[in-house]
């Protein structure tokens, strides 16, 4: 490589750094003045300059003319955004009892109201509600015309690299969501597991914000937990850390797993079982404990229990600044998350359980929507510097594949 051609790769290099940076404070909300963004970045004036004015030529950035102020020479102050409406995203979340979308624009934020529908688990069902309330919506919206980013969400197993989905509670197996998806309608797909989103959800907008290190523990048809270490989410190598509720705990004379016993399935039957009553949905059982029904806070007791020790084992190993119970536990009655919190404390040795808090989320089940948004968003953004590096440099990331 001849000197020229390695400084000017390095130039690009650094050019494309630095928009990043820009990008990423402006993608935080609000409007900013150069000036602004020269104190939150650190960079030169000049090369802000550069940047912002490529970035408003693509359409990445919105320049705003602030009337009442001026700046240099008289003419009006600028001030500059993140463009919310390059691209829409929707979320849209595949449960055992209902289904639920929500419509955002490039920011995240929402521009309507949240649809709720209940299709079923038959997977063909499901794709042609969803995709015809989508079009709806965008059309609704005015937002039709711009690329659309989708997440679906679902409780199971995930492989993200080809879009199939195991979710045993629906009776699914390996089934191409993002492919059938892609068939009737034209996006960007992505699909991500419930425990994740919530996870990502408590990072971005609650509980585990700005919190170190947090442990995420969702409550739902699954026991799930997620290690997050400065907002990142450790999924382990393969993508299946945190599946707690496979592990095994000595129960009623046997080894079962904790997912038998505390999952929101498992009291739903157990319910059953103790009332002689039918029930369809397993939010019957909390809403008849919380009115008083004294089978259905049984029903709840030996989850609550296993909970706990779910709860004990992942401060005793990774002993976070916070432990967040999300999912379904965002509903439970202060009594029932007074129980959770004094039994985890009795099980954890007061060594380990020092400096540590336990909280219950604000989002509840929304979390498992909100978490669909940030992870398109995320990938979004990982596909964009992708597509940027690779104009930077072509010979170095031909075969680089798109994740």
């Amino acid at each position: 490589m001849d000197i020229a051609a390695g400084s000017g790769r390095r130039n690009r290099d650094l050019r494309l750094s630095n928009t990043r940076v820009i990008l990423d404070a402006l993608r935080g909300g609000g409007r900013f003045s150069r000036a602004e963004l020269a104190r939150r970045t650190t960079l030169s004036a000049q090369g802000i300059a550069i940047i912002l004015n490529a970035l408003v030529e693509s359409g990445h950035v919105l320049e705003v003319d602030v009337h009442g102020a001026q700046r240099a020479q008289g003419r009006p102050a600028l001030q500059y955004e993140f463009n919310p409406l390059r691209f829409c995203v929707v979320s849209l979340y595949v449960g055992l009892r209902y289904a639920e979308l929500t419509l955002c624009d490039a920011r995240g934020r929402p521009i309507s109201e949240n649809v709720q529908f209940h299709p079923g688990w038959d997977v063909q069902r499901i794709i042609d509600e969803s995709v015809g309330r989508i079009i709806d919506l965008r059309v609704a919206h005015a937002v039709a015309h711009l690329p659309l980013y989708m997440g679906v969400v679902v409780h199971g197993t995930v492989d993200s690299n080809t879009g199939t989905v195991d979710s045993p509670g629906m009776g699914w197996r390996l089934v191409p969501l993002v492919e059938l998806l892609a068939e009737r309608i034209e996006a960007v797909i992505t699909v991500h597991d419930a425990s994740r989103a919530a996870a990502l959800a408590e990072s971005r907008e609650g509980m585990a914000i700005g919190v170190r290190r947090a442990v995420v523990l969702n409550f739902g048809p699954e026991i799930t937990a997620t290690h997050i270490v400065d907002g990142v989410p450790d999924v382990g190598s393969a993508g299946l850390a945190g599946r707690i509720g496979r592990a095994r705990i000595w129960s009623q004379d046997q080894l079962r797993y904790i997912d038998d016993i505390a999952g929101s399935v498992a009291y739903k039957n157990r319910y059953v079982e103790l009332s002689g009553q039918s029930i369809e949905w397993a939010t019957e059982v909390t809403e008849r404990a919380a009115a008083g029904d004294r089978d259905a806070e049984e029903a709840l007791e030996l989850s609550f229990e296993s909970f706990a020790r779910a709860s004990m084992w992942l401060i005793t190993i990774t002993n976070p600044e916070r432990l967040i119970l999300t999912g379904s536990a965002g509903g439970f009655l202060e009594r029932w998350r007074t129980r959770i919190r004094t039994r985890i404390m009795e099980l954890v040795d007061p060594a380990l359980f020092d400096g540590i808090r336990i909280d219950f989320t604000d989002l509840g089940r929304q979390a498992w929507l909100r978490g669909g948004v940030h992870a398109v968003l995320d990938h979004q953004r990982t596909r964009e510097l992708l597509d940027q590096e690779r104009a930077a440099n072509p010979r170095i990331l031909a075969t680089q594949p798109e994740n």
